[in-house]
């Protein structure tokens, strides 16, 4: 089974390590992931009662070779790695591929890349690497942000009347199949008008609704991500006009039918979800 790492780092700049490369071969990856079981305990209770498990960071050890019969291609295929495995330069993106698919997660260098001496890690035309990351969000994910388009404007009041009479407009609702381990978090776009814009979880019954209205030319934000949780329009900061009763919501795993609602809008309003689904291994 061939297995491939790429490492992207925060400029841009990549290095492809696989399992049947004649110049960068990956030789070993390994990752290690604990979880804190929480548990409490009542005055006098025999053991502890469990309250729940948190996944710690993720720690990983890349290990590999790297092959040139050139020594002074090989140097410069050590600088390269080095380079681009920077600890000073924060996160890197980690791909990893083989038969099962391919994942990404971001992780920042523990280390500068380490060369051991000795004759079983350096020979004329053969260097062993090692380097250390540690990935503060443990998850790994899919490589695609998946996008979903809803249809933002469905009337409800219609001529003639009949009674009851529904007044108001709700838009439409789609169905998210959350193949990943843990719950996940969603970016919503909408584009105005709209008049107090909501986006619902009817799994959960959890919802995000701005109690204002969206002019024509309007551009509303939202994302659910955990450190990075905002809601925006045109970029402003106006998290002050969501409803009390909204939390940040994210799709579990299973089936999540998500809706859109407004009180009144535009068929020009448009309304997209975004979302990336996280696993605790592969």
């Amino acid at each position: 089974m061939n297995t491939t790492l790429t490492i992207t780092n925060a400029r841009g700049e990549s290095m492809t390590f696989t399992s049947e490369d004649r110049k960068c071969k990956l030789m070993d990856f390994e990752s290690e992931l604990d979880a804190e079981v929480q548990t409490e305990k009542a005055p006098f209770q025999q053991g502890e009662s469990y309250v729940d498990s948190l996944l710690e960071t993720k720690s990983m050890t890349m290990e590999f070779l790297l092959l040139n019969k050139d020594q002074m291609e090989l140097e410069k295929l050590k600088r390269k790695a080095s380079k681009i495995m920077n600890p000073t330069l924060g996160l890197c993106e980690l791909k990893y591929e083989n038969d099962g698919g391919v994942w990404v997660i971001n992780a920042a260098p523990e280390t500068a890349v380490s060369y051991p001496t000795g004759s079983e890690n350096r020979v004329p035309g053969l260097q062993r690497g090692m380097v250390d990351f540690l990935a503060p969000s443990p998850f790994w994910k899919s490589t695609e942000i998946t996008t979903e388009s809803m249809d933002s404007f469905r009337g409800l009041f219609i001529l003639p009347m009949t009674f009851p009479t529904q007044f108001g407009i709700q838009g439409s609702s789609v169905v998210i199949d959350n193949t990943g381990d843990v719950p996940c978090p969603v970016q919503v776009e909408f584009q105005g008008p709209s008049d107090r814009p909501e986006i619902r979880n009817n799994r959960t019954g959890e919802y995000i609704r701005i109690d204002d209205e969206l002019g024509e030319d309007d551009v509303l934000t939202i994302d659910t991500t955990q450190g990075q949780k905002h809601v925006r329009i045109n970029g402003r900061n106006v998290i002050n006009w969501i409803d009390r009763g909204s939390t940040f919501w994210q799709l579990e795993p299973g089936d999540n039918e998500v809706e859109y609602l407004a009180y009144a809008g535009s068929e020009d309003a448009q309304v997209t979800i975004s979302y990336q689904f996280r696993y605790v291994g592969i």
